[in-house]
């Protein structure tokens, strides 16, 4: 449906012609505008797992764009980079892109925690994505994927403790009730998790839970996570919840 929408290369106007974005004012701003990239890494994934998987991502994702705009890409050093590639790419045609990965966790589900291609993956996605360069290359990216609840060291917070009243919370999420959490003092490290505020944002962080700025509070979005929740909780031996 994204690409359909932002896509240069099609006229799909007739797919949302009956939906409410039909009637924002934004719709004929992005409609059918720029050249997506599209990436499915759970199949690139399933057909080429190795250890040089980015070293190929990269080098398939720079070909198909090359190919896309052979007047411009080629023009590129066959040595650049892939973001130093777009960006010539950008800038010769006056127009960024919109990147879309579907399923972009598949890489860190599949291999193990010790493999080095997990940094590489976190890695080349700053480089695109954090990066300086990344905000005049992409007008939009879109990542879609869940991270499952698991351990990430010795000891887990979703473990066999009420952790600061972290189980209440849970059990009242899963009634449907939202609660308070304090977001601020999470420092984006997974190995530092010492509150139960900072469990919370790390599950708002991984798409477990969604978060009500307005409010402060958090809840669980939808039936899908809310039974992914109850599957970590039972396997955790929470008994009040299962």
């Amino acid at each position: 449906m994204q690409c359909a929408y932002y896509d240069h290369s099609c006229d799909s106007r007739a797919l949302f012609a009956d939906l409410a974005i039909a009637g924002d004012e934004s719709f004929e701003q992005h409609l059918n505008k720029y050249p997506v990239i599209y990436l499915d890494m759970s199949g690139f994934v399933s057909r080429y797992k190795c250890e040089d998987i980015i070293t190929m991502l990269t080098e398939r994702i720079k070909g198909d764009v090359i190919k896309s705009f052979p007047e411009i890409g080629t023009a590129t050093d066959s040595q650049s980079g892939l973001i130093d590639c777009l960006l010539h790419i950008t800038e010769a045609m006056g127009q960024k892109f919109v990147f879309i990965i579907d399923e972009w966790d598949a890489i860190l589900r599949e291999y193990e925690a010790s493999s080095v291609v997990k940094d590489q993956y976190i890695d080349w996605l700053r480089q695109l994505f954090k990066d300086t360069l990344g905000y005049r290359v992409f007008t939009g990216a879109y990542l879609t994927g869940i991270l499952p609840i698991k351990k990430y060291n010795t000891q887990s917070a979703l473990n066999n403790m009420n952790y600061e009243g972290l189980k209440d919370d849970i059990v009242a999420m899963l009634g449907s009730e939202q609660r308070i959490v304090d977001t601020d003092s999470f420092g984006n490290d997974i190995s530092l998790v010492k509150s139960k505020d900072d469990v919370l944002t790390l599950l708002i962080h991984l798409g477990f839970l969604s978060y009500d700025s307005n409010e402060g509070k958090c809840y669980i979005p939808n039936h899908e996570v809310e039974t992914e929740l109850v599957r970590a909780v039972k396997q955790n031996n929470w008994v009040e919840v299962v």
